[in-house]
């Protein structure tokens, strides 16, 4: 993995780094973008990208359906491993990690810890536990938020 030289533009500047996730029936994946900013200006940038092919309805089990609200879910895995890859690859203090989905369903599941069934609970767990890496890291967790569909500049990936 090759990331863009964004190193000129951290000096005097607070960093966030925003995530945005998103799925369809066949893909799904992630972006990740910088965003360095002063008092006069701010800049924003796309570090990187990933796309999924969504698993078949062949490779799925009859109790293992892949719903849209599932797939956005593991979308939004994608998206908190890649905050844990930059975490480890780019050294540089980061204010505030946004992870941003269209996809109120799979939010929901991430922020209300209920009983789920096992390929729900298995995925908000992994990234729960991402979120709170980062809190320890960062000094505050990752903040997920709801982005509009038209909005949602991962939504060119799928």
């Amino acid at each position: 993995m090759v990331f863009r030289d964004i190193s000129h533009q951290i000096q005097e500047r607070k960093i966030f780094w925003s995530f945005f996730c998103d799925a369809s029936d066949k893909l799904y994946g992630a972006v990740m973008y910088y965003v360095s900013q002063t008092r006069r200006e701010k800049i924003v940038n796309m570090v990187y990208a990933k796309q999924r092919l969504a698993p078949s309805k062949k490779q799925t089990s009859v109790d293992m359906k892949l719903t849209i609200p599932r797939l956005e879910l593991t979308a939004i895995l994608l998206g908190a491993r890649m905050i844990k890859f930059a975490m480890k690859e780019m050294e540089m203090k980061v204010r505030k990690v946004y992870l941003f989905s269209d996809a109120s369903i799979a939010l929901a599941w991430i922020k209300n810890d209920i009983k789920n069934q096992v390929f729900i609970q298995n995925r908000t767990s992994e990234i729960r536990n991402i979120a709170q890496e980062v809190e320890e890291q960062v000094g505050q967790g990752v903040v997920f938020a709801h982005v509009r569909t038209d909005e949602n500049p991962a939504d060119k990936l799928t």
